[in-house]
């Protein structure tokens, strides 16, 4: 596939030549676009900082603004989170802009199969979006939901899953994030939602269930605000359900690539008229625009385009890559009048030979340049990706032993199976194999770091949700061919130990935890009452890596919104769109921790790696202690309502990561890790962290996945409690236990109320003394810590609370009458975590028996959360 000359790259890691720099870092087969020089690439640390940049991109917008994201949230709030007053939300932005000046605003959504559960509620945000303009306006904003550009037109399987925004085509975001919900976060990673800076449906956790329906004060931050409906009509119950974390990487870019990002976008909206098809089935609106140069000119911005295309200011080579299916080419045409923009005329009859030529294959850009990047590694590879599926071979069998007996599962067979049944056919772990067996043939250091979630989001009881994991386990550790099995041969045939594949691979996830306090709700309004509470609860939740990056040698970066596995590097699944930058500003020949190697290594990649780490390793923690911590205090929904808080809660859970505490752990200095990747005793170094920070996990809490659960919702057996509130009714509860909605309780007589309460206290007592058992009753209420975390010793007003009154019995108790030792358990882990990463637990879950072709579940890739209040799933990315 690849046309680099592997044999003279495989010469290169034996020359004694001290500095080599390949510059095959670009797709060089049949690219969308060539490398620019000129631009200038900004980091953006999180997703705090991505929002806020895109927020003042758009307000200095003149004539155009595109966007395109697989999910939108018309509501998410774009800045000032924290500041008085009116919102910062996308709708208000966007309607203050097109209200204000002459902007034309376009969208591209995915349309996926349902506008409610399961789908991205596209069509709601359309609808809200498209309803802004109004007569008078000067400018005007239209949204349109495109179907996948795969050749199978299966709006099921896959997606429009580009994410980007485009300013009057001279700034332009470009990266793994959506304008959606979860997605601002900070480098503390907090797990405790602050539900005045998470509004609604922000309070974002797809891995919970057994959610809250929402409350009077929801219902008026809602009308106040402008907000969506929760969206299946359910909440994250901030008292004891921690907010998932979000790890995503997104860059800005200013200079002649985003004239690329610019074509990308109008072709692929331009093709929606083309085609003569809208979502694969109906008819495209009449009324739909072509983005054209008449067009552009109409509205000012072609000359703006033409004089971006030459212009330059910074010291980036950038070239922009796409995955695109031959079937949407087509449909693109093969003379664009974007092509018009080239002020070479060599160069657009170039592009017009090109594109007749080159459309009869799928568009797998990013594939290449992947590829590319990884054969030319000489020191390290940096992956940080949501799914991470590449061939494996085969693995498991048609009968599979458990201890529940024998059960019959499936023999996967990564040749069969994939988007067309021919098949897994991305090559990502084929070339970080090869790189790596050519290093120990070399005898030379080299390192793949490789960054996953612990599992996709969604619920592990749903086959949706672990059968990618599955695949990813199989990917890089069982499979016959996985990853680690072919540096195990590799080592073996040079007579090596093969668990020395530990000196060539790391891989790790990342997690965070805090401290919660949970308050009855009022059976009518539904409010929490802060004088009456619950209970104390020790949270943790995976810090959810949404990121799709590639970093080599801190030389080239690649980032943009492809995940690895086949439907988003093939061409024939999800569209998707990335950057590979190569920076020609601060170029230095570095140690990296291969002394007889150094490398040439340029700013902006070099940046984003150290950048990353000093976030995932807990050095950029606004916290040394509490008066200045960043983290959110839960008790503090209380003390804003006036309410008295009867003790203290521990905290902040975690402080800036020191000097000391990287040496005393990892017996190496900030300094080294951060400077030398490469070097065997850094390497040992992040292993020995990421172990320590998962063993120290494991002392605390009996439910994150771990090796020693064998399958993948044993994790969610320890969730033996119900939602304490009484106006709740589980799932699970017995026909003879009532339901006690709000408006049931309203009717109650005094003696209905008390039978109530002593048949739901007896039943939540039942499920009390099952806690630890091998039971299937997954409440919202987190599991019971470990033994030692654990006691019978009550603050006063816990004691209090067991003869509550008002509500019947409130506090929240554990087998044997015990609670979560929230200072123990939180000082604990705040003096031994060092920074978010762990150890990823490669042999949870395989003993889960997978039936048929985990590939084709119709929302693989597509993580789901279940709503059991309607019985059905909720997708999600």
């Amino acid at each position: 596939m690849n046309s680099p000359l592997p044999l003279e790259q495989k010469l290169s890691i034996y020359n004694e030549t001290v500095s080599r720099d390949t510059g095959q870092y670009f797709c060089n087969i049949r690219p969308f676009s060539m490398p620019h020089t000129g631009n200038k690439v900004s980091l953006l640390s999180c997703g705090k900082v991505v929002l806020e940049n895109i927020h003042d991109a758009l307000m200095g917008a003149n004539h155009f603004i595109w966007i395109a994201d697989w999910q939108m949230a018309f509501d998410v709030e774009l800045k000032d989170r924290d500041g008085p007053g009116s919102k910062k939300q996308l709708h208000k932005v966007i309607e203050h802009i097109i209200k204000s000046k002459p902007v034309q605003v376009r969208i591209l959504l995915f349309g996926s199969v349902h506008d409610t559960i399961p789908g991205t509620y596209d069509g709601l945000v359309a609808r809200k979006l498209n309803s802004l303009n109004k007569k008078g306006y000067p400018g005007s904003v239209r949204v349109e939901l495109e179907s996948p550009t795969t050749s199978q037109i299966d709006s099921i399987d896959y997606s429009h899953h580009q994410k980007f925004v485009v300013v009057d085509g001279s700034t332009g975001f470009i990266g793994g994030i959506d304008l959606s919900y979860g997605r601002w976060e900070t480098p503390e990673f907090d797990v405790v939602t602050d539900p005045a800076r998470f509004l609604i449906n922000d309070m974002y956790n797809p891995c919970m269930t057994r959610l809250r329906p929402k409350s009077e004060s929801d219902k008026k931050v809602i009308l106040e605000h402008d907000c969506a409906q929760p969206y299946g009509d359910a909440l994250i119950e901030e008292g004891c359900q921690p907010r998932m974390p979000w790890q995503d990487v997104h860059i800005k870019i200013e200079g002649p690539s985003v004239l690329d990002i610019h074509r990308n976008f109008v072709r692929r909206w331009n093709a929606m008229k083309t085609r003569g098809l809208k979502f694969g089935m109906s008819l495209a609106d009449p009324a739909l625009e072509l983005l054209d140069k008449q067009w552009l000119d109409k509205v000012r911005a072609w000359s703006v385009l033409k004089a971006q295309q030459v212009k330059t200011g910074g010291a980036a080579q950038v070239q922009i890559v796409r995955s695109v299916s031959k079937g949407h080419l087509f449909w693109e045409g093969v003379k664009p009048d974007d092509l018009l923009l080239y002020s070479d005329a060599r160069l657009r009859e170039t592009w017009e030979q090109c594109l007749p030529a080159w459309r009869e294959h799928h568009q797998d850009n990013i594939l290449n340049a992947m590829v590319n990047c990884i054969r030319g590694a000489d020191n390290y590879v940096y992956i940080e990706t949501q799914f991470f599926i590449s061939s494996f071979g085969t693995w498991g069998s048609k009968v599979m032993a458990s201890k529940a007996g024998t059960r019959i599962g499936a023999r996967v067979d990564s040749a069969q199976v994939g988007n067309e049944n021919n098949g897994i056919k991305n090559t990502i772990v084929d070339a970080l194999s090869e790189r790596i067996i050519e290093h120990i043939n070399a005898k030379t250091p080299f390192h793949v770091y490789l960054v996953v979630p612990v599992h996709p989001e969604g619920d592990l009881n749903m086959g949706a949700t672990w059968k990618q994991h599955w695949l990813a386990l199989v990917t890089i550790k069982h499979g016959k061919n996985s990853l680690i099995n072919r540096i195990r041969r590799a080592l073996e045939e040079k007579k090596r130990n093969p668990d020395e594949w530990v000196q060539y691979l790391t891989v790790m996830n990342m997690r965070s935890h805090g401290a919660t306090v949970q308050y009855a709700r009022d059976p009518q309004s539904l409010d929490e009452d802060f004088s009456h509470e619950i209970g104390r609860f020790v949270v943790t939740e995976q810090i959810y890596i949404h990121s799709k990056l590639l970093i080599v040698d801190d030389a080239v970066a690649i980032v943009g919104s492809a995940n690895i596995n086949d439907r988003s590097l093939t061409g024939n699944g999800d569209t998707e769109i990335a950057a590979v930058v190569v920076d020609t500003e601060d170029v230095e020949l570095r140690d990296l921790g291969s002394p007889t190697m150094m490398v040439q290594t340029r700013k902006f990649a070099r940046e984003l790696r150290r950048q990353l780490w000093q976030k995932h390793f807990g050095f950029m923690i606004e916290s040394t202690g509490e008066d200045k911590s960043a983290y959110f205090r839960s008790t503090r929904r209380a003390t804003r309502a006036g309410a008295k808080v009867p003790a203290s809660l521990e905290y902040p859970p975690r402080l800036r990561t020191t000097d000391q505490r990287m040496l005393s752990v990892g017996k190496m200095s900030w300094k080294d890790v951060l400077d030398k990747p490469c070097s065997p005793e850094v390497v040992l170094a992040i292993q020995t962290i990421a172990a320590h920070n998962a063993k120290i996990y494991e002392q605390v809490f009996q439910h994150t996945p771990r090796n020693s659960l064998k399958t993948f919702d044993a994790s969610t057996r320890f969730y033996t409690l119900p939602y304490a509130p009484m106006y709740e009714k589980s799932p699970d509860m017995p026909d003879n236990v009532i339901a006690a909605h709000p408006p049931a309780m309203q009717k109650m007589t005094a003696q209905e109320k008390a039978d109530f309460i002593k048949r739901r206290d007896a039943y939540y007592q039942e499920r009390e003394d099952d806690a630890g058992k091998n039971v299937k009753f997954h409440g919202v209420v987190p599991p019971a810590l470990q033994a030692q975390f654990m006691t019978t010793q009550l603050l006063p007003h816990q004691k209090e609370a067991l003869s509550e009154k008002t509500y019947g019995r409130l506090q929240q108790l554990y087998a044997g009458g015990k609670v979560h030792d929230v200072t123990k358990a939180i000082s604990y882990l705040r003096d031994n975590v060092v920074g978010f990463f762990v150890a990823m637990p490669m042999d949870w879950g395989m003993e889960t028996v997978i039936d048929g072709d985990p590939t084709k579940h119709t929302t693989v890739d597509i993580a789901s959360n279940y709503d059991p209040s309607s019985n059905k799933q909720r997708d999600q990315v």
